[in-house]
């Protein structure tokens, strides 16, 4: 038993560490399952994250809500995307989709760790994001012919952007 929340400790600190570089934000120590970023000198344990889970799931909820309101009718041009996408970060991307608005929520180990919402103009996407530690940013990518692959840009607000690709599952 000793070993298996060893090990739980373990995966969480390597998926938080990953996470918190892919995102831009620089992580200033990785010890005892806590993790203390430099952006806001706040350490993160996964109860900290669980406490989250209803605050992301609202805020997943809104974002729903808000693109079914602003859906424009769907042209039959615009490629399907809903459905499960694997992210180069290493985590599961679940796309809901409203004729031209996106809804975006990420999956980790944890649960719900980000939320975004956005809109698909001919083969561009393009999201606005809020991960559970309170980062934000944006999201640029163009969709392969296939639309079976999305790759652009991700720009956490107040970071270096960086390269970003999703896959579908």
């Amino acid at each position: 038993m000793t070993t298996i929340i060893a090990l739980g400790i373990f995966l969480f600190a390597l998926c938080a560490g990953g996470y918190a570089i892919m995102s831009g934000q620089q992580v200033k120590t990785i010890e005892g399952g806590k993790i203390e970023f430099y952006a806001n000198d706040r350490e993160y344990s996964s109860q900290d994250i669980a406490d989250k889970q209803s605050t992301m799931q609202q805020e997943a909820d809104s974002a729903q809500q808000a693109a079914e309101a602003r859906r424009a009718p769907v042209e039959s041009s615009l490629p399907g995307l809903a459905g499960r996408w694997s992210g180069s970060t290493g985590y599961t991307y679940v796309v809901e989709q409203y004729g031209d608005q996106l809804v975006f929520q990420e999956e980790s180990p944890y649960g719900v760790t980000t939320v975004g919402q956005g809109a698909l103009s001919g083969r561009r996407v393009t999201f606005r994001w809020q991960a559970f530690n309170g980062l934000t940013g944006s999201l640029t990518m163009t969709i392969s012919s296939g639309a079976d692959v999305m790759r652009g840009t991700l720009e956490p607000d107040g970071y270096p952007s960086q390269p970003f690709e999703m896959r579908r599952l």
